[in-house]
C-alpha cells in the first residue's frame, strides 16, 4: 500500500525545472518521451504491452540526449525483467519503476545523481542492486516492498537516504565503507550492515575505511598457519 498522494502511471505530472507543462508526446519503438526545455530527452511512458522483458534505456533518441526517467514512466511493468541504464541519464524519478514485479536486474550507471521516491516500491524480483558513485541521494520508500532484496552497495557519496527508503526489505544487508553515511543509515534503521569495499587479495580480505585507508578484516595463511601448528 502506498503511503502519501495517490499514483497514476499515466498521470501528466512533470517533476523538473525544465519540463514544460503539457508538453508534446513523442513515440520511439516501446518508449514515449518528451523534449524538455533544455532539449534533451525524458522517458515518460513505456509500452506496457510490449513483450520484450529486456530493456535497455538508450541514450539518444532522435538526436536528444536522454537525461531522466520520468514518474511512472515504467509503473507496473510486470512483464520488464531486465534494465540497462544507459549513462546519459542522471535522474530516475519517482515511481519510475513501481511494482515491476518481474524485474529482476537493474544496471544503474555512474552517472545517475539521485534515484526518487518510490523509484523501485514493489519490486519483488530484485535481490541485489549497486548503487554508483555518483549517487548522492536516494528518496523516501525508493526500495520499500522490495521483499526479496537481500544486498545493496551504497557509495561514500551517498549523503541522503530517505524514510522507509528500504521498508519490508527484511533479508537486507546494506555494504558500504566503514563510518559511511549508510552505515550510519543502517544502523538507525536496525537494517544489517557490512563494511565491504570488501575485496579479497590473495589471501587477505579487507576494506576500505571511510580516509580511504586499508583494513584486513581476514587473511587465509594466518588461519593456514594457526591450524596446521
Amino acid at each position: 500500500m502506498l503511503v502519501g498522494s495517490a499514483f497514476s502511471p499515466t498521470a501528466p505530472v512533470y517533476l523538473s525545472g525544465n519540463i514544460t507543462a503539457n508538453a508534446e508526446t513523442y513515440t520511439f519503438g516501446a518508449f514515449e518521451y518528451i523534449v524538455k526545455s533544455d532539449n534533451t530527452a525524458e522517458i515518460t511512458q513505456y509500452n506496457k504491452n510490449s513483450t520484450n522483458g529486456i530493456v535497455t534505456i538508450p541514450s539518444e533518441i532522435n538526436g536528444y540526449s536522454v537525461t531522466s526517467i520520468g514518474r511512472g514512466a515504467f509503473g507496473g511493468c510486470t512483464g520488464v525483467q531486465s534494465v540497462n541504464i544507459s549513462d546519459s541519464v542522471t535522474s530516475i524519478y519517482n515511481h519510475a519503476f513501481e511494482l515491476c514485479t518481474g524485474l529482476t536486474s537493474i544496471t544503474i550507471p555512474n552517472s545517475v545523481t539521485s534515484i526518487g521516491k518510490y523509484a523501485f516500491y514493489g519490486c519483488t524480483g530484485l535481490t541485489s542492486i549497486t548503487i554508483p558513485n555518483s549517487v548522492t541521494t536516494i528518496g523516501n520508500d525508493a526500495f520499500s516492498g522490495g521483499t526479496e532484496l537481500t544486498s545493496i552497495m551504497i557509495p561514500s557519496n551517498v549523503t541522503s537516504i530517505g524514510k522507509n527508503a528500504f521498508y519490508e526489505c527484511k533479508y537486507l544487508t546494506i555494504y558500504g565503507k566503514k563510518n559511511s553515511y549508510a552505515e550510519t543509515y543502517a544502523k538507525n534503521n536496525n537494517i544489517s550492515f557490512r563494511a565491504n569495499d570488501a575485496c579479497i587479495a590473495d589471501d587477505f580480505e579487507y576494506i576500505i575505511n571511510s580516509d580511504d585507508t586499508i583494513t584486513v578484516t581476514y587473511s587465509a595463511k594466518f588461519v593456514k598457519e594457526e591450524v596446521y601448528k
